[in-house]
């Protein structure tokens, strides 16, 4: 009789221990629909996962409802179930066992999706990218390729605010990364917060980062991010020669009234996996003393704030230069790594009467710049300086020895002639966008603004794919385009499960 309780009690922990090692865990509300189940006895048996739709204690009452059986491989298995808000229950058979037994009913639900006024309108389908997904910040989910949300994060992340939710996308570390008001997240699958920035105001002297547009993983498993340095510009008088620029200090502006103008400059900061800021750039050391002083001469001064933060950046870690976009003065930066000196200046740059020096205005408000292979550079232009122009997806060839130093060899217009909206809808696309190369050299593009059209391009300028974010008005009754930043592309099912089965360790 000892003999026997002692058995019992040493399997019962052991059973508890097993299956606690069973992912999704017993009782754990998902948000996503796409879910890796994990069962470690099956890693070298074969296995299958029953699933159904419900919350089963019974099993044969389970049995009767199930509706997918899905083999294992190494004891894994990725499993798409049908809805959000949905509770599921699910056992694991192993196959090379005919007597049933061990059949243990296991139960997960669902979140319900947080927005179901929002969609993503597939305006043309595509077979090649048809396993491909693509993250929409301004919906604040993950689609498939024909529409479907599998993925958001869960909403009640502290300090997440979901109407500002920027730059949401996947890292080379297969964990999520995304930007919400003035702070910044990178979190995994399971929405698990992984590391946040300090935010503590060492490189703005501020209190604060303010970090802003964008946030990147590094190969080295660095983040990089953008962050402000508010400051005061006092207005120069007619006898004055340069820009006098303090630190930003409320009483001051306020005693100044008129004299002086709070203007954004920007940093880029680095910083390790313990939160060390490792390097930073600031971009009030290159524009103080650059053609910005002749900017002030220019009616565009004198009507707005001067705004030299930055919208965009790109790290080309392999030849150690920075390339960072300036939205408000139609320009990019190319800024040698660590030292941050400034290697070219591309866009407009002005003469001392606050004149174009560059004949052309190959960009303008642009939000993206990339360097390709073939050592051109790829810009998303807003191309907003027109009015009724459309954005447009340019690559360059860098000349050297050219004022202008830009060749445009190859652009695409992203029109609008969906038939989505009527001839009254005004487009707006004066912020957000962005452009990627993909593996086999077409461009995956997000046009952000109030028409945040996504889609997928060759270099022959053929649509692959498109797709419309929107959202269902109330006032209008009907579904209308809605307001975005920028989309990221994930390139297949592998990548996805890359995703799943990483736990930010």
């Amino acid at each position: 009789m000892l003999r026997i309780l002692f058995l019992i009690v040493s399997i019962i922990p052991s059973f508890f221990v097993a299956h606690a090692q069973y992912l999704p865990k017993e009782g754990s509300t998902l948000n996503y629909r796409i879910i890796g189940f994990s069962v470690p006895e099956c890693k070298y048996a074969q296995c299958r996962i029953e699933l159904a739709e419900g919350a089963f204690k019974n099993i044969d009452s389970f049995r009767s409802k199930v509706h997918q059986r899905v083999s294992m491989t190494d004891g894994r298995a990725v499993i798409e179930v049908p809805k959000f808000g949905k509770q599921y229950t699910w056992t694991v058979v192993n196959i090379e066992k005919t007597d049933g037994a061990g059949y243990v009913l296991h139960h997960f639900s669902t979140l319900p999706f947080p927005d179901s006024a929002t969609r993503l309108h597939i305006l043309k389908t595509t077979q090649k990218y048809a396993d491909g997904f693509v993250f929409v910040d301004g919906n604040c989910a993950l689609y498939d390729m024909n529409g479907n949300a599998v993925w958001f994060p869960n909403m009640k992340i502290d300090g997440l605010i979901p109407e500002s939710i920027r730059n949401l996308r996947n890292t080379l570390k297969h964990t999520i990364t995304f930007l919400s008001g003035t702070s910044a997240f990178e979190i995994n699958y399971n929405s698990e917060i992984i590391w946040t920035p300090p935010n503590d105001g060492k490189v703005s002297g501020d209190g604060i980062c303010y970090y802003h547009h964008q946030m990147n993983r590094l190969d080295n498993g660095h983040y990089m991010i953008l962050g402000n340095e508010p400051a005061l510009c006092k207005m120069p008088t007619a006898n004055e020669s340069k820009l006098q620029v303090l630190k930003y200090d409320q009483a001051t502006y306020e005693k100044g009234s008129g004299a002086y103008k709070k203007i954004h400059l920007g940093t880029v900061i680095e910083y390790d996996e313990k939160g060390n800021v490792v390097w930073s750039w600031k971009s009030s050391d290159y524009f103080l003393s650059s053609d910005i002083e002749y900017y002030r001469n220019t009616a565009a001064f004198g009507n707005n704030v001067i705004d030299v933060h930055e919208n965009a950046f790109y790290f080309d870690e392999q030849n150690k230069v920075v390339y960072v976009s300036f939205k408000k003065l139609n320009r990019i930066l190319k800024i040698s790594y660590p030292d941050g000196k400034v290697l070219a200046v591309f866009g407009d740059h002005f003469d001392k009467n606050g004149q174009k020096i560059n004949k052309n205005s190959f960009f303008c408000a642009q939000h993206f710049c990339f360097p390709l292979q073939n050592g051109n550079i790829l810009i998303y232009n807003n191309n907003s300086c027109q009015p009724g122009a459309v954005p447009q997806i340019i690559e360059f060839k860098v000349n050297q020895n050219t004022g202008d130093n830009l060749e445009k060899v190859w652009e695409y217009n992203c029109g609008h002639n969906d038939g989505v909206v009527g001839d009254d809808f005004v487009f707006s696309w004066e912020s957000g966008g962005s452009a990627r190369v993909l593996p086999d050299n077409s461009i995956f593009a997000c046009l952000g603004g109030n028409y945040d059209k996504l889609l997928i391009i060759d270099k022959k300028k053929g649509v692959q794919w498109s797709a419309l974010p929107e959202t269902f008005s109330k006032k209008e009754n009907k579904w209308v385009p809605a307001t975005g930043y920028r989309a990221f592309f994930l390139g297949g099912r592998k990548e996805l499960e890359n995703l799943i089965w990483n736990e930010g360790k």
